[in-house]
């Protein structure tokens, strides 16, 4: 699956939130909050120029390197959506392993159809909470080992592409 402009969407009094959760805590967060506390932005639109400089209050900062494990942090809540059983999920070494995710992209994997669908709907609602937006012409459907004519699989009343 893969989030539309992930890093700049990050709701940071979420992030916050998220942070505080998982005992993240003290000066480590309050030194994450000051380097956002006056940020500002300006844009380069192609035919008006560059806009004056304004506060921005959401997404995470571009090329820094805690981008990756704020972003994952922030969607850390997911894994305790749904239970791997329920979903179907792959096991590996007896561990079942429902989702990787890789910076800005997110798999979800399932067993079965009707786990996969689960999956995607759980996420659905997950997403919305979290102020996410997903780009479903850039996300894709892979079904290995399949005897017969597989389900379409929806997000948000679109069919996802089968790859």
């Amino acid at each position: 699956m893969d989030f539309k402009k992930a890093f700049d969407i990050v709701l940071r009094e979420v992030l916050w939130q998220v942070l505080a959760g998982l005992e993240v805590e003290g000066r480590f967060l309050r030194c994450l909050q000051a380097m956002y506390a006056k940020d500002t932005v300006c844009i380069n639109h192609p035919s008006e120029g560059v806009t004056s400089s304004f506060k921005c209050q959401q997404g995470v900062k571009q090329g820094c390197p805690f981008n990756p494990l704020l972003f994952g942090l922030y969607l850390d809540a997911l894994k305790g959506r749904l239970d791997s059983k329920e979903c179907n999920a792959p096991a590996l070494a007896n561990v079942r392993i429902w989702l990787l995710l890789f910076v800005d992209n997110l798999a979800l994997m399932s067993e079965s159809e009707v786990g996969l669908q689960q999956l995607l709907n759980a996420f659905q609602q997950f997403y919305v909470k979290r102020g996410l937006t997903m780009n479903v012409k850039k996300t894709n459907v892979m079904v290995f080992n399949f005897v017969h004519p597989c389900q379409e699989f929806m997000f948000k009343g679109d069919i996802i592409e089968r790859v």
